[in-house]
């Protein structure tokens, strides 16, 4: 239930025609990718089907680096993205995933068993955003699975077992 373009002046895309919660803002920087410093992602499965997954991105002075690694599965590989990737990925960010608007905690408390997840993004200045969750997820928690997609074929793991 989602209208347009409602109410620019608040510095939102969107807003919600059942609770008219506005979400979408707007960061405000042209480019993403120079104020993201590091992008952690951690998804912990209680049942046999999910894995343990860590990926950490990092963008340096001269690389895009990532390391993945799951206990699990015996993995813990680096690598690197391309630059043209992460512009990409830090504008989808904040544009297609309004990660600014989402809350800090999803949670749901009718499964005691499943998945938990934390995200933390750190910008410049050391400013960060953290997320978390349980049984719970922002509504474009498959995007992000698919944007980080090529890391995750890169490396071997199928991110479909996570998705909702």
């Amino acid at each position: 239930k989602l209208e347009m373009g409602v109410d620019i002046s608040q510095n939102s895309a969107f807003k919600c025609k059942a609770c008219k919660q506005k979400f979408g803002t707007v960061c405000g920087e042209s480019e993403y990718s120079s104020i993201v410093k590091n992008f952690y992602l951690s998804i912990n499965g209680v049942y046999a089907n999910k894995d343990v997954i860590a990926l950490k991105i990092s963008a340096g002075d001269n690389a895009i680096k990532y390391k993945i690694s799951s206990e699990k599965l015996g993995l813990d590989k680096k690598g690197t993205v391309s630059a043209d990737y992460w512009k990409s990925f830090c504008f989808s960010l904040f544009n297609e995933l309004y990660l600014t608007g989402w809350k800090s905690n999803f949670y749901n408390s009718e499964l005691l068993d499943g998945t938990t997840w934390t995200l933390d993004v750190t910008l410049e200045k050391k400013h960060a955003l953290s997320y978390r969750g349980c049984n719970g997820y922002p509504p474009y928690w498959n995007r992000l699975l698919s944007l980080l997609s090529p890391i995750f074929d890169e490396t071997g793991i199928n991110s479909t077992i996570f998705t909702v």
